[in-house]
């Protein structure tokens, strides 16, 4: 396999929060009035992760959204909290999404352990990981920003 010929680039989206809420109830009626009301309020979302087993009754859901909807998200969230539908959230406004995408992905096995590996040697963490067939994105600090070049460099290394 040779891999000098792998296609991929690298993009930053410095303009998002991460959402998390715990305690939300797993009952699907319940769920859907949560994602009902965050639409319903133009929130869109990305990147949902669900952290729960099926003999638990709540959960934790993480998404990211625009950083432009932080003052609503919060607002939203204190209601749903008020109302007993969440127990906690947090949001967090000092992220960015990275993105690593890559056409044929699927051909190249460990391109996400490389790109942990990076990670865990520059000392960046990720907060979310989510992938498909053709792109990781993680979310993380913003300090990536300014690493982006050492991100893009090791990558290369190591790939090579």
């Amino acid at each position: 396999m040779e891999r000098k010929k792998y296609n991929f680039s690298f993009m930053i989206d410095p303009d998002v929060i991460l959402c998390e809420v715990s305690g939300i109830s797993l009952d699907i009626n319940k769920m859907t009035e949560f994602f009902d009301i965050l639409s319903d309020n133009g929130i869109a979302m990305g990147m949902i992760l669900k952290d729960f087993s099926f003999h638990d009754k709540e959960g934790i859901i993480s998404f990211i959204t625009s950083d432009k909807n932080y003052d609503l998200v919060i607002d939203l969230l204190e209601e749903f909290k008020d109302k007993k539908s969440i127990n906690e959230f947090k949001v967090l406004n000092n992220v960015v999404l990275f993105s690593f995408v890559a056409p044929d992905m699927k051909k190249f096995p460990g391109v996400a352990a490389i790109l942990l590996e990076v990670f865990e040697k520059l000392e960046i963490e990720p907060l979310l990981i989510n992938s498909s067939e053709i792109k990781i994105m993680i979310v993380t600090d913003k300090k990536i920003s300014d690493l982006l070049p050492e991100v893009e460099n090791n990558f290369i290394e190591r790939w090579n």
